[in-house]
């Protein structure tokens, strides 16, 4: 039995990668409403499901095995959450949205049902009605930090605690999707669809002074996406398969001044149930790359970055607030290494007549504009109804640090030089360099908190690269 499951997941295997038509890759831009329901309730005054659309970004991979069917894959952002509110007939009205973010990756299935001519344009030729279904591997952000907490809203004081139930589930989805075509090329994609989880997730408990409430999610939601197919092979066709042009010399130096907008990811450590984790802080800054091309495929790069790091976070008392982070100078010293996709025909102009999907991988030395135990001070007076005097106090724990690098990058060519490029990176540090105390004061209590951060983040990076030098093949070669 074990041998012919095997021979034919190897059948299955063979005939997923030979017998496709046309692959598709489809960067996806999705906006979803999600759901939760009621596990039990001892007050008719809670609604729950509010509106709450949220939007997020993804990419879909399309193997046309034929006419009819498409199977895709890919990586998609969507949300995980749960929302309640009061009715009018309370004297305090109020709603709530407790949200993380939840990553899909689907395998779907999708039919042919039928095929119209429209005519509306260059664009909208022809339009694909499609029958879709899938089931999805849901994994929630662990970083998420599901703090219990209480706020005020005219002396109404509800309190809430989310349990998460579980990181991971699977769920199915359905829905309808709308190819539209131009003359010659499928353009502008929108699905429509509804996803059910299986497994319960996440877990919220509420209490009010007039009941309490426990509402459950299982990841469900209903949304749709927006997205726009580019073709990357294509069954005897030269024009649209993999076109291995990268370059016509195999070593060559480029300098590519970068723009780098990067987001700090901090931490809370110790905690009075008023502080949580926020990524709600970025920087822009400025460097450059040297890139060594070393062979068609590889890249070596060595750069320079300066931007900003800081340990952000919330502060509630009665609704939430982002703290007003401090921050200090960071240097970055990035040694990255790159391997290089062959090109894909886009024909989108002389800057973007081709582009090349790179996979990069490295470390970072960083440095920071202060010394061991340099101790930075800031004060702030804001209100969340009431006044709040908030002191933070920033030491820097360590002034030099390793990070590890990993991402893809998309490398556009012009007709004969490579032109634009845009990178997605994440950082991960490996000590802490930043440690934060926060003291908040609010109507004479005094709530205090510890944020930490290693350096985490999110950074991209857009740059155009310029050759200073190139190693051209002989004649003969």
């Amino acid at each position: 039995m074990k041998k012919i499951t095997i021979f034919s997941f190897l059948f299955f295997i063979n005939y997923f990668i030979f017998s496709q038509q046309r692959i598709d890759i489809r960067p996806n831009f999705n906006l979803e409403q999600p759901f939760s329901h009621y596990l039990s309730k001892t007050s008719v005054f809670f609604n729950n499901n509010q509106l709450n659309l949220l939007p997020n970004i993804g990419f879909f991979v399309d193997i046309h095995l034929s006419d009819r069917y498409i199977i895709s894959t890919g990586f998609v952002g969507t949300t995980i959450g749960t929302s309640y509110a009061t009715q009018k007939t309370l004297s305090s009205q109020f709603h709530v949205h407790n949200s993380s973010n939840l990553f899909q990756i689907p395998l779907q299935i999708s039919y042919l049902y039928k095929k119209k001519y429209l005519n509306w344009g260059r664009l909208f030729k022809s339009l694909n009605l499609e029958v879709l279904g899938s089931l999805n591997l849901s994994l929630m952000d662990r970083r998420t930090d599901w703090n219990a907490g209480s706020f005020s809203i005219n002396n109404f004081t509800p309190t809430e605690n989310t349990l998460v139930l579980s990181q991971s589930s699977l769920s199915t989805s359905l829905g309808l999707g709308f190819q539209f075509y131009g003359e010659k090329k499928p353009t502008f994609r929108l699905e429509l669809f509804y996803r059910q989880g299986f497994q319960k997730m996440l877990e919220t408990s509420i209490n009010i002074p007039s009941g309490n409430a426990i509402i459950v999610s299982r990841g469900s939601s209903i949304g749709i996406n927006l997205s726009y197919p580019m073709t990357i092979w294509r069954e005897n066709s030269k024009r649209n398969r993999f076109i291995d042009t990268l370059s016509k010399s195999e070593i060559a130096i480029y300098l590519r001044p970068v723009i780098n907008l990067q987001t700090n990811l901090a931490y809370v450590t110790q905690n009075t149930t008023n502080y949580e984790n926020s990524s709600d802080n970025s920087n822009i800054g400025f460097g450059f790359f040297v890139d060594y091309h070393l062979s068609k495929r590889w890249n070596f790069s060595v750069g320079f970055l300066k931007n900003k790091i800081a340990t952000p976070y919330f502060f509630y008392n009665e609704e939430r607030q982002i703290g007003r982070e401090i921050s200090t100078n960071l240097f970055q010293i990035p040694i990255i290494a790159t391997l290089k996709t062959n090109k894909i025909y886009l024909n989108m102009g002389n800057f973007l007549n081709n582009l090349s999907i790179n996979f990069s991988g490295g470390l970072s030395v960083d440095f920071l504009g202060e010394k061991n135990n340099t101790l930075i001070e800031k004060s702030n007076i804001y209100t969340i109804n009431n006044i709040v005097k908030e002191k933070q106090t920033m030491k820097i724990v360590n002034a030099q640090n390793i990070a590890a690098l990993g991402g893809v990058g998309f490398q556009f060519y012009g007709k004969k030089n490579p032109t634009l490029k845009i990178e997605l990176l994440y950082k991960k540090g490996f000590v802490d360099i930043l440690e934060t105390n926060v003291s908040s004061e609010v109507l004479g209590n005094t709530f205090n908190g510890t944020i930490n951060s290693k350096g985490n983040g999110f950074i991209l990076n857009l740059s155009y690269p310029f050759k200073l030098w190139e190693k051209k093949k002989k004649a003969n070669q």
